[in-house]
């Protein structure tokens, strides 16, 4: 007979559920900004309360605007402005606001005999609750699939190949980004 743990890893495998290593990795900022340049992809400027001041951690890209995200983050839950004096928050980090559109690339990993491959299967816009007074950045839907320049497919076919490598991971996944006014895309 399985144990209680050993039933749990069967069926996060089985719906390819990150592992928590995985999961860790997929809420670090230091781990996403080098995804980030493998893929040729911006990241935003992110600093994290350490130590009684404030780090940088990743990131050039940015603007003076701050944004609180929390650790564990989904679905822009908890996402808010920083205000001026930024004090710290346990379990948050800081990140800079970025302009632009937000994007959603979703991809299937999968096994074969060369290793782990991802296949971008399409590319939609994200919506958010912006008149929202407390939560403006919880996801509100998407709308696509949205058809985008050949060198932003590639770049975000890179980032999918890059993540599905490193952690390996096979199932369905969403990676989250930012198409900026110059076209070019910031990983979120």
């Amino acid at each position: 007979a399985e144990s209680t743990e050993d039933s749990a890893v069967a069926f996060r495998q089985r719906v390819a559920y990150p592992r928590p290593v995985e999961l860790r990795l997929l809420n670090s900022p230091l781990w996403l900004a080098r995804m980030a340049g493998i893929a040729a992809m911006r990241f935003p400027t992110t600093q994290a309360f350490e130590q009684g001041k404030w780090l940088a951690l990743a990131g050039t890209q940015g603007s003076d605007r701050w944004l609180w995200k929390p650790v564990e983050h989904a679905g822009g839950i908890d996402i808010s402005f920083a205000g001026e004096d930024r004090p710290a928050r346990e379990g948050f980090y800081l990140q800079n606001w970025l302009r632009g559109k937000s994007l959603g690339a979703n991809f299937i990993a999968f096994r074969t005999s060369a290793g782990v491959k991802a296949r971008l299967l399409g590319v939609f816009g994200g919506l958010t609750h912006r008149r929202h007074s407390v939560q403006r950045f919880v996801y509100g839907g998407s709308y696509g699939p949205l058809a985008l320049p050949a060198r932003t497919l590639e770049s975000l076919r890179a980032l999918g190949q890059a993540i599905a490598e490193e952690l390996p991971m096979v199932g369905l996944f969403n990676i989250d980004a930012i198409e900026e006014r110059d076209g070019r895309l910031a990983l979120l």
